[in-house]
């Protein structure tokens, strides 16, 4: 649930975001994406069923085609400065990113340093939110 939960908060950012500047439709992303690196729309709920199903992102196993899947989602619905980065500017229009998504992800950004391939570093931030998510999760059953 939690990795949905940030897929959807992706996903609404990309709306706010395509409303903004008139980018193509959110569906219209993901699809592109899914062509341009070869994967099902089966693969890509599996992969998000298998890390909900997780504590840790370090038990998930991605390929190299998803990691740039993600890589061109976020790059797609602008979310990545041109030097590959998380760009949280881009982030403060869309009325669903609350302080804490604003926390989860200032914390990523903080610690995942720019990667030399951006695959890596866009599936490794998605990766962060993630166990982010899921230890404020654990810890709140606690």
């Amino acid at each position: 649930m939690a990795v949905l939960n940030v897929l959807v908060f992706f996903a609404v950012s990309c709306l706010a975001v395509q409303l903004l500047v008139g980018m193509p439709t959110e569906d219209e992303i993901f699809m592109d994406c899914m062509a341009e690196h070869n994967i099902s729309s089966a693969e890509t709920e599996a992969l998000m069923r298998m890390n909900d199903s997780m504590e840790s992102s370090e038990d998930f196993e991605a390929d190299d085609n998803y990691k740039c899947y993600t890589h061109c989602t976020a790059k797609s619905i602008g979310i990545l400065k041109t030097d590959g980065t998380l760009n949280i500017t881009s982030l403060q229009y869309v009325d669903y990113f609350d302080e804490l998504d604003r926390k989860y992800v200032e914390g990523c950004a903080e610690s995942q340093q720019a990667a030399d391939n951006e695959c890596e570093y866009a599936f490794n931030m998605l990766m962060c939110v993630s166990d982010a998510v899921h230890k404020d999760l654990n810890e709140a059953k606690n």
